[in-house]
């Protein structure tokens, strides 16, 4: 498919599901995107992403800062990328700098009449499963472009709408991955026309809000005739990093409707300050999209999915991976592909009520739970070698509450570390009309050939029939 190029992006990874990258996705290149894409991989550049809740302005804020004419208004699809050469008129020398744009998270799910079709041949508890696992895909998909999008960029740019909680917790999330990036929030506030009106939200809004640690410093803003007006405000949230001693400092702006009052005094002034921070950027890169595309696939592909009960003790442990270069290939219609060896299941995303991805931190394991006789049996399954596990419980709400954490060590494919340590946290609750435990005392059975940890409480027996046989569930 070809774009024009005056008015698309040089190369688009239309990527819409991870569970289906064996299926493969498009790569669309716009007219002399594969010239370029051919003659620019080895000229360095720098790299600003895009990223953002869907229908928050983010093509449009990018064709703004760079005065380039980009699509916006329509949906943006996976990972869009454009090549710049750009001197702004504020300064005098080019740089060349690569966008790349994502499609934005949170849109509504669709489905093809053939998917819907098959959904509604299902009942009960296997069309919960099938609807689970469309959503869990979705949210993967867009978790992994986000993320993909920040771990390539010198410079991320996230914009946000009206601060809802929905908006406050993909700031949260984002905030935790940019640790170590430029991260620039832009506050889109395109339903607001009155300058007061801004002046409000900001005030009753972000100053106020729970999450923002924030500050006002005053911008220098070009009046006409080149005067100076210093009433024009962005603000600084200050991120401390207590283990470091470290302070980071994220920038918030903003931008009101274009061509109001408000848009005529904000909007100028944003722009100038994001086209300011980009051209005074020095880290420069080169940057292949394909390579660099594959190369995170083989080095994250483990943060997304997990093998399911595969002996890993038998694998070739002091180099394995999920995939690597020889299972990807792209064909001569320009579709991306991966050759799975193994049979993989996405992970489940577990973010917190407000945002914070603590898989990120500590990840969770696989497991499941039965009762069967006088035993109540967990089981988790894990990679590598468990070498420690620690469990808590406590009764509260009529419920057992267990946390559970498992140390595991594993070979890993870094030259100068051949042993990784892990740990991950298990939390879930029982009720107690489903099992009474004798004890906090349990029997540890470690199947390392199947990758299970089996943990045995001894229970209370007691009829009831009313839940059904165990072994039917």
């Amino acid at each position: 498919m070809d774009f024009d190029c005056e008015n698309s992006y040089d190369i688009i990874f239309d990527l819409k599901s991870l569970s289906k990258l064996d299926e493969g996705f498009e790569i669309i290149y716009s007219k002399e995107g594969k010239g370029k894409c051919d003659e620019l991989r080895d000229i360095k550049d720098i790299i600003i992403s895009a990223i953002g809740n869907t229908n928050k302005g983010k093509t449009y804020i990018l064709s703004k800062i760079f005065e380039t004419k980009l699509p916006f208004g329509y949906s943006t699809k996976g990972i869009s990328m454009k090549y710049l050469q750009k001197s702004f008129k504020e300064n005098n020398s080019n740089k060349n700098y690569i966008i790349l744009d994502t499609e934005g998270s949170e849109k509504g799910i669709t489905l093809s009449n053939e998917d819907k079709n098959e959904i509604n041949k299902l009942n009960g508890i296997e069309k919960i499963e099938r609807i689970n696992k469309i959503i869990i895909d979705r949210k993967m998909t867009e978790d992994f472009i986000q993320n993909f999008a920040i771990d390539s960029a010198n410079f991320v740019i996230a914009v946000v709408g009206e601060l809802t909680f929905q908006e406050q917790k993909f700031i949260n999330r984002i905030k935790d991955y940019c640790r170590n990036k430029n991260l620039y929030i832009i506050h889109n506030l395109k339903y607001l026309k009155k300058k007061e009106e801004v002046e409000n939200y900001m005030k009753n809004i972000i100053e106020a809000s729970l999450f923002f640690n924030v500050r006002k410093n005053k911008m220098i803003r070009l009046k006409e005739g080149n005067g100076l007006d210093m009433n024009t405000y962005f603000y600084v949230e200050i991120i401390k990093n207590e283990y470091k001693n470290e302070e980071k400092y994220i920038i918030h702006l903003i931008m009101g409707k274009e061509g109001s009052e408000a848009g005529n005094y904000y909007n100028q002034s944003t722009i100038k300050f994001m086209r300011d921070s980009c051209h005074a950027l020095f880290q420069q890169k080169k940057f292949d999209l394909i390579k660099q595309f594959s190369k995170y696939l083989c080095l994250y592909l483990n943060d997304y999915f997990y093998l399911s009960q595969i002996d890993l003790l038998e694998k070739n442990q002091d180099n394995f991976e999920l995939i690597t270069r020889k299972n990807i290939e792209i064909d001569e219609n320009n579709i991306f592909k991966v050759n799975f060896p193994y049979d993989l299941k996405l992970r489940i995303i577990d973010i917190d009520i407000i945002g914070i991805k603590y898989k990120s931190k500590i990840p969770s394991l696989p497991y499941s739970y039965y009762k069967k006789d006088d035993k109540f049996i967990i089981q988790i399954e894990y990679f590598g070698k468990v070498v420690g596990f620690e469990i808590k419980t406590k009764i509260f709400n009529g419920q057992y509450n267990f946390t559970i954490i498992v140390k595991t060590v594993k070979y890993t494919r870094y030259l100068y570390s051949k042993m990784k340590e892990d740990l991950f946290m298990i939390f879930f609750s029982v009720g107690l009309n489903f099992i009474t435990i004798k004890s906090n005392d349990f029997e540890e059975k470690n199947n390392e050939k199947s990758g299970i940890l089996n943990i045995i409480y001894e229970i209370e027996s007691y009829d009831d029939d009313y839940l059904g046989d165990d072994d039917n569930w």
